[in-house]
């Protein structure tokens, strides 16, 4: 076993007592404290469940109140109505396009340095790609030792080698 972890070992074993005689003699002191001041040390009270009728009387005034809206009126008074059903024309949106996952398989030499890299789309192998490239819409800004910068459907890519496993 190393220095660090004998240190480190060390250091948890020492938390845990420091820990435990902190517990033990804050609870027997405090109970020390609370006798020597002549004040009877009491059982906590019995725990009892809330009325149901008292949650419902608190329940029906707090959507009374509909605290959630300035003017404090119920939602057939605002003069501003929620209907979901207002805005439910989405044909002015653009249809969400995926992202492509791209990935390094591997670096080729260097410098100039070369990357392989898969996933670009109308491509079904991997490609050998330099700086400068342009696969579609996919430019390669830099292929360095450890990264490759793909920019492209509004988005910037810093790819790095996978993990064999």
């Amino acid at each position: 076993m190393n220095l660090t972890r004998r240190l480190e070992a060390g250091l948890w074993v020492s938390a845990l007592v420091v820990g435990l005689w902190t517990a033990v003699t804050w609870k027997s002191r405090s109970l020390l404290i609370r006798q020597a001041e002549g004040v009877p040390v009491q059982p906590l009270p019995d725990f009892r469940p809330a009325d149901p009728g008292a949650l419902m009387d608190l329940s029906r005034s707090v959507v009374d109140r509909n605290p959630f809206r300035l003017s404090h009126l119920p939602p057939e008074e605002a003069p501003v109505l929620y209907d979901p059903g207002v805005y439910t024309d989405y044909s002015y949106m653009e249809p969400f396009r995926m992202l492509p996952p791209l990935r390094v398989v591997g670096f080729v030499g260097g410098p100039p340095w070369q990357a392989l890299v898969a996933g670009i789309p109308g491509r079904e192998q991997g490609v050998v790609a330099r700086a400068g490239d342009v696969f579609d819409d996919f430019l390669i800004r830099r292929v360095g030792p450890d990264t490759v910068v793909i920019t492209g459907m509004d988005t910037i890519w810093h790819l790095t080698l996978e993990p064999a496993w």
